[in-house]
């Protein structure tokens, strides 16, 4: 009888460019599927602006996106399932776009030129119009995209200023205003022409942009719409509504008497902006007190979102419910809540609870409701074909981003909900490929994959493992084990205005950083025709990625893509007895130590990299 061992059944994947690219973790988690690994590896040889041109590819709002982003890419990292501290992707973003991003007002137009967007900086006219109706992410990332290819690409924007939500949600603290202009301003050079203070609705509609020969349009709205609470007291004086809050101190428009106690109901990134900015436009204001249905654990409000505020004075109530708002002569004096048992019921919904008997009056002199956003859809017509969903978004398929009419297109928040700035950015792109499909009657935009092989050294059948290793592949000393390093911010006692508060690497601090990259572009690859399962590579594999099984251990269901590859090698017939190696490449860490083990070089390194061009553009 076979051990009990070999009874056991593997599961496994085909190395295919699929399979390649999400083992590019950082890659696969950012939505504009920035390769973060390559400008992290950059920044650790000190080659600073091949690590912006990296950044700023496949990204119109990289400045931006080193500030603000919310970091898919760091919570995919390998390196924080290896060893629990993702690296600092975004932080290390900044750093490059100090040096050679729109940072820097002179490089506004070279900027544009590391765009890895299909199309040039110097398109031909292709003769064809599209207007974009909003100057948020994603309509800028949309109509730079447009323009690249030939379009004559023109944005309508209701606000006085660029940006949309990144000007007037996003608090300066946090993104310089100037930023924000820099930005829009470099695709403007490429012909884009925004036009401010026309709203949709007011000024034109959908019908008379058609009228006057747009062959698509693309809504790019935004939800700058908050909601208020639907419980007694809603009508007193002192009650505000997070969006209007934060955009009027955006814009420096006066903001009336708080009094000392604000009370800030929500428990999402937008009410710690509240909190922090309230903390900086009234600094009178005695107490800033933030009170959310969610325990702390399930709040939606990011960790490092939350620990900022609490340092700067705010405090945190936590499974709290309001009932009522309280008053006198008119004004708000407190808001009654009741502390929550459950939020959700057996099923899932949202059906909060309550403990008897624990009913509780906040007092207050102002409570900033930060409960969600909507969008301002009621500039549509029934004319105009633009199905408006239950929940209030513009219907828009996911991947093509076409609403029912199918000139229309939509992205961003308006599409599908509060979406992180790089989501944004992403749809905007989605959106500027597939009205270019829809125009020219086909697809033009490929991607395309290649592989160089990375040359190692092999000395003996006997190697020392202490040898240097070739320039092309050598990670640093400690990679595996040194602490992540996270930029300074300011103290304390100087955050009483907008001043940025997180401020920038230094180069050895960005350096250090980006050495810890365990360089997930790299991979391993194996011959069968030269490997004599002599187990070397498995003995000295520090992390037990590497195991030799039984190829009956084989899981190959029947027609699956292994059965089939398993079919192909034996020619159809019975699988022989034989062995095959197996890898975890999650478990991976790239120290090449099996490479330079191997004593028949059966094992080389391959850095993988991909492009998408469009063709005859």
């Amino acid at each position: 009888m076979a051990p009990a061992y070999n009874l056991r059944k593997f599961d496994l994947k085909i190395v295919d460019q699929e399979y390649l690219f999400g083992n590019f973790s950082c890659s696969d988690g950012c939505p504009v599927n920035t390769r973060a690994g390559e400008y992290v590896q950059a920044i650790a040889e000190g080659d600073f602006e091949r690590a912006y041109a990296v950044a700023r590819g496949p990204n119109v709002f990289a400045s931006v996106c080193g500030r603000t982003c919310s970091h898919p890419c760091e919570q995919s990292c390998r390196k924080g399932v290896v060893s629990d501290r993702p690296i600092s992707i975004r932080a290390l973003k900044r750093y490059v776009t100090e040096k050679y991003g729109v940072e820097i007002t002179r490089n506004l137009k070279k900027s544009l030129s590391f765009s890895t967007a299909p199309g040039s900086t110097d398109p031909t006219p292709n003769g064809h119009k599209v207007a974009i109706v909003g100057a948020g992410p994603a309509g800028v990332s949309c109509a730079h995209d447009l323009a690249r290819l030939g379009y004559e690409c023109h944005v309508y924007e209701r606000l006085e200023v660029p940006g949309g939500m990144l000007y007037v949600g996003i608090p300066e603290y946090r993104l310089p205003r100037e930023l924000i202009k820099n930005e829009v301003a470099a695709v403007e050079l490429l012909g884009v022409k925004i036009h401010y203070g026309r709203e949709c609705g007011k000024d034109f509609t959908l019908q008379s942009l058609f009228d006057d020969g747009f062959e698509a349009i693309f809504l790019g709205i935004g939800a700058h719409i908050g909601r208020g609470l639907p419980i007694p007291g809603n009508d007193l004086k002192g009650i505000h509504i997070a969006v209007p809050f934060l955009r009027d101190a955006a814009l420096y428009r006066p903001i009336e008497d708080l009094g000392e106690r604000v009370l800030i109901i929500g428990g999402g990134n937008v009410a710690m902006d509240v909190a922090r900015t309230t903390i900086r436009v009234k600094p009178e204001v005695k107490e800033v007190k933030i009170v959310c249905l969610e325990p702390r654990d399930g709040m939606l409000a990011f960790d490092w979102e939350l620990e900022e505020a609490l340092e700067e004075g705010a405090t945190l109530e936590n499974s709290w419910g309001p009932l009522e708002f309280v008053g006198e002569n008119g004004h708000l004096t407190g808001v009654r809540m009741k502390q929550v048992a459950s939020i959700f019921d057996a099923e899932g919904k949202f059906n909060p609870q309550y403990i008897e008997g624990s009913e509780r009056v906040f007092e207050c002199d102002t409570c900033v409701l930060s409960i969600g956003q909507g969008i301002d859809t009621s500039f549509l017509t029934e004319e105009d074909g633009v199905t408006v969903g239950p929940r209030g978004n513009i219907e828009t398929n996911p991947e093509t981003m076409q609403t029912s009419n199918p000139r229309v297109f939509c992205g961003g928040d308006a599409a599908f909900g509060a979406r992180l700035v790089i989501d944004a950015v992403a749809e905007g792109n989605r959106a500027a490929r597939h009205i270019d499909e829809q125009i020219q009657g086909r697809s033009r935009i490929i991607k395309l994959w290649s592989s160089t092989e990375v040359p190692n050294f092999h000395m003996s059948p006997i190697i020392d493992l202490d040898a240097k290793r070739p320039e092309a592949f050598a990670m640093a000393e400690d990679y595996d084990y040194s602490p992540r390093v996270d930029p300074l911010t300011l103290s304390l006692d100087d955050r009483h205005d907008w001043k940025e508060v997180e401020a920038v690497y230094t180069e050895a601090d960005a350096r250090a950083e980006g050495n810890r990259c365990l360089r997930c572009n790299y991979n391993t690859v194996f011959s069968s025709a030269t490997c004599i399962l002599c187990g070397g590579c498995i003995d000295v594999c520090p992390e037990n990625c590497l195991s030799i099984i039984d190829v009956a251990q084989i899981n190959a269901a029947s027609g699956s893509d292994m059965e089939q590859l398993l079919a192909a090698r034996y020619a159809g017939e019975p699988l022989p007895d034989g062995a095959a190696i197996i890898k975890d490449d999650a478990r991976c860490v790239r120290c090449d130590l099996c490479v330079r083990r191997c004593p028949t070089d059966a094992i080389t390194m391959e850095r993988y990299e991909e492009k998408e061009v469009a063709l005859d553009v």
